[in-house]
């Protein structure tokens, strides 16, 4: 692997009902055209990849299954990478994201403390997995479709950060937005 780039899957329903997200939250209408919007800019820019390796769950799935088909990539070469998952927010998975547990007066890098929830500091250890098998690929150029809070893990491992930086203040710092094409390596 020579270029590394990363892109969130497209708006779920998680994400429109602001809700802790759940494994198999879909996407929306609009988060399918905006992955159609991404592939599309990606293949005008004249991007290609050797790979488009995907986290296993529906929305990034499905995101990367639109981003092949615009970018006339095979759909049956997207590869499913576990350690691409999203964090594991257990108990609090489907809740109201603005709850933690029915507590109000709460901040982010409580989650971490939630029995079940999958802390920070795991999801960077899984980023760092997930960079090292990377980087065994014998493919030059590679795409990876992911979730927000593994796309700041992996991106803060590409930059030697400390996962610690994903609490730089009450909601995650330096947020991915949906759909955005970003260069990690």
């Amino acid at each position: 692997m020579e270029v590394l780039y990363f892109i969130r899957h497209g708006e779920s329903q998680a994400n429109v009902d602001h809700v802790w997200s759940t494994p198999c939250t879909p996407l929306t209408k609009r988060g399918e055209q905006q992955a159609r919007d991404a592939g599309q800019r990606a293949r005008q820019d004249g991007m290609t990849f050797d790979a488009i390796i995907s986290s296993p769950l529906p929305r990034a799935r499905r995101t990367a299954q639109l981003l092949a088909d615009e970018l006339r990539f095979p759909e049956e070469s997207i590869e499913c990478l576990g350690l691409l998952r999203e964090r594991d927010f257990g108990p609090l998975a489907g809740t109201p994201g603005l709850q933690l547990l029915g507590t109000r007066d709460w901040i982010y890098e409580d989650v971490d403390n939630v029995p079940g929830a999958e802390p920070v500091s795991a999801v960077q250890q899984r980023a760092a997995a997930a960079l090292k098998y990377l980087r065994s690929n014998p493919g030059r150029q590679l795409l990876i479709v992911s979730h927000g809070t593994f796309g700041r893990a992996l991106r803060r491992v590409t930059r030697n950060e400390d996962w610690t930086l994903e609490y730089e203040s009450d909601f995650p710092s330096n947020p991915i937005p949906h759909c955005t094409m970003t260069r990690l390596i």
